[in-house]
Formats: structure tokens, sequence, C-alpha cells
């Protein structure tokens, strides 16, 4: 349909300016120099304890770093990010009220007792984890044989990890509530108060909310809204939030 079109084409479109890398970032194809306008670079460095830290830094000063062609603009990130979703969970706050999405999480609560249950939906869970255990043991494997490198083998395994310890705190939730069930209404209330705490973590919602992402020399990013924010100064009446990451 043709809003699903529209959504599709905004996501593709965010990550039109990025080159083929293996790294993955929730802002990826969003965040620009302020100074030159070019797409952020995104560098994979070791930190004191041998963990791997992405930094943002700029792609023309890279290039062109002996004609003092703009400046390095390095900063990690995951700072950047942190600030991001923080700004954008803000102004979801600020516009969304609890009460008016209330009717839609009881339809959802109502929807999901009837076409599934507690019990498929462990099942289901429990799936996805067999599955990305297994996903474990393979790349353990290739790991040993030398088919996967150490530092690929690093970065998916902590992510897959991360994945499945997210899936099995999930599970242990719905065991609560299975032997425990809780009140339609609490689940929708829960539900609306999870959607409203965790606004600005879903790739989806920030390329639908932000045009681009800037940072400044001086550590400031400023966000370019696709919508205007008509609570703010007159310069966010277009859409601009500028703040300093911490």
């Amino acid at each position: 349909d043709a809003e699903t079109f529209r959504k599709v084409r905004m996501l593709v479109n965010s990550r039109k300016h990025t080159r083929s890398r293996t790294y993955d970032f929730l802002l990826k194809g969003l965040i620009f120099c302020h100074e030159c306008g070019y797409p952020l670079a995104v560098l994979n460095r070791k930190n004191a304890r041998g963990e791997d830290v992405l930094y943002f830094v700029c792609r023309t000063y890279q290039r062109f770093t002996k004609a003092g062609v703009c400046t390095c603009h390095s900063i990690k990130e995951k700072t950047v990010t942190d600030a991001v979703v923080a700004k954008v969970r803000e102004v979801c706050q600020a516009y969304l009220n609890p009460e008016e999405l209330l009717p839609v999480a009881r339809e959802a609560v109502e929807n999901a007792g009837k076409q599934s249950g507690l019990e498929m939906e462990l099942q289901m869970l429990q799936s996805k984890i067999d599955s990305l255990t297994a996903n474990l043991d393979r790349m353990y494997t290739d790991r040993l044989s030398g088919l996967l490198p150490e530092s690929d083998f690093q970065r998916i395994f902590s992510r897959i990890k991360l994945e499945r310890e997210q899936l099995e705190e999930k599970r242990q939730e719905l065991e609560l509530r299975q032997k425990s069930p809780v009140r339609s209404e609490d689940r929708a209330r829960e539900l609306v108060q999870r959607f409203v705490e965790t606004a600005g973590e879903s790739r989806e919602l920030l390329v639908s909310l932000i045009e681009r992402v800037e940072l400044t020399e001086d550590k400031k990013v400023i966000i370019k809204f696709r919508f205007a924010q008509l609570d703010e100064a007159s310069q966010n009446s277009q859409g601009v939030a500028p703040f300093e990451t911490a």
C-alpha cells in the first residue's frame, strides 16, 4: 500500500549516502558534518580495554587532512546516538498523550490474546532463542577453523549474544505473566508506557521524524526534523533542534 511504500522509500533513501561497511548503527545515513555538509564517516578504534568503539569523523578532513580542509569532528558514535535518542524521546513525549494511545493498546492486547496467547508467544521466543544459540555455535566453529576473523567474531558474537539475552528476559517476563495473569487494562497501560519511554530507539521512527543530524566542530548536535516544533524558538519553527552533547 502507499503508506508502506512511503516508509520503505524513506528508509532506503536514508542510506543512499553511505558506503558498504560492516558497521551498523542507528543513525546510519542520517549524520552529516555541519561545516562541509558531507556525510560523516565511522571508524572503529580500540579503547584501553581492547574493546571496539565506533567514532564519527569528518570524511572531508580524512581526504584532505594536509590541505587543512574542515576539521576532524571526532566523537564517539554512542555519545551522539544517545543524545539524539534522548532528544527525540523528549519531543515524542511532548506530543504523545498516553491516554489517547490506550484504546489502540487495549485493542492490541485483546487481539494478541485471541490470535495466539502466551503459550504460542513463548514457543516463538524459544524458537528464536534456539536459532540464535545455533548461530553462535556455528560462529564459534568458523572461528576455530579460521573462516571467521577474530575481530568479526567478537563484533557479531556480542550483538547476537545481546539479542539472545533480551529475548530470554522477555521469555522470563512472559513466564511470570503466565503464572500470574494481569488484567488487559494493566497490560495496555504497560504497553503505552513502554512505547513512550522507548520512543526514539526505532530506526523506522527516526527516519520518519528526522531529515538529517549535523555535528559541529565544537561537538554540538543539530537535528533537522521533518516537522515544525511549535513550542520551540523561532529557529525551531523550521524543525531544527540544536543542543550540545554530553
